[in-house]
């Protein structure tokens, strides 16, 4: 007599687990190949590259100008939007996911 297997309720994490790797076999994935998960690690230099932008904002301002009045940006805005985007130099943003994880630097 063979032993009885107790059978896997259905919403438990057993059953879960089941129907996953049910699901990656039928798309042709192997179940070491699922679990591997891709890497991204981007460096990006935030302040070089604001420093070589900075010519064209400049030479860009007067342009502002011709704006109708309704669209002008406040200049006190513009000052504001460059120093919030020259503080993010520093900044590490990691997420994990189960297909990827992504690292983003900036520094």
């Amino acid at each position: 007599m063979s032993p009885q297997v107790a059978p896997i309720r259905r919403g438990s994490l057993a059953a879960i687990r089941e129907r996953a790797l049910r699901t990656k076999r039928a798309r042709g994935e192997t179940p070491a190949a699922a679990e591997r998960s891709r890497r991204v690690s981007l460096w990006l230099p935030t302040s070089i590259i604001f420093v070589l932008l900075a010519p064209f904002a400049i030479l860009l301002t007067p342009l502002l100008f011709l704006l109708p009045r309704p669209y002008r940006p406040d200049p006190s805005a513009v000052v504001i939007l460059g120093e919030a985007l020259l503080s993010l130099s520093g900044t590490h943003v990691e997420v994990d996911t189960p297909a990827a994880r992504v690292r983003l630097h900036l520094f």
